[in-house]
């Protein structure tokens, strides 16, 4: 079972990735600030949200909606070939991590960043204040949050590639 938070007191949003080993496409971000109880699915126990790719194609979709439904905030970003060819996927990965913190902080404030992985430049808002970040490697099987943003990455990246 997934932790649904860091500190129950502070607002965390969680950030992942999808497509960055892949030969074509974009890199997409999601970002998710999840609530710290999970929401009924339907008057009915909420599905398990979980690593994307522990998840069936199917199940994915229903959990997108879920999550889309219910996140207090989040945002699903894309970086495009030209960028990743320009600065580099891992530096491309980062930027689109900023920029969906910035579309969060456009909602709400945010306390503590969760980043699925071990690399994250440090956000600075606009006043140069740092948010607090924590760099989680098998963040996706250990947070709410992040496990939620990587559902959607994958699956708002699946669709572009699909509309292709």
């Amino acid at each position: 079972m997934l932790k649904q938070y860091l500190d129950e007191t502070s607002i965390e949003v969680g950030l992942d990735e999808a497509g960055r080993g892949c030969l074509f496409g974009p890199v997409t971000v999601g970002a998710v600030i999840w609530p710290h109880e999970d929401p009924l699915y339907n008057d009915n126990p909420p599905p398990e949200i979980k690593d994307s790719k522990k998840v069936s194609v199917k199940k994915r979709y229903v959990l997108k909606d879920y999550i889309e439904t219910n996140a207090i905030a989040w945002s699903v970003q894309f970086i495009s070939h030209e960028d990743i060819d320009e600065m580099n996927i891992l530096q491309a990965t980062m930027k689109g991590m900023h920029q969906c913190i910035d579309d969060i902080r456009k909602q709400l404030e945010i306390d503590t960043i969760l980043v699925d992985g071990d690399k994250f430049n440090m956000y600075t808002d606009e006043d140069l204040n740092y948010i607090n970040h924590e760099c989680v490697i098998g963040g996706d099987n250990t947070y709410k949050s992040i496990a939620a943003a990587s559902i959607l990455a994958k699956t708002h990246r699946e669709n572009y590639i699909i509309e292709l």
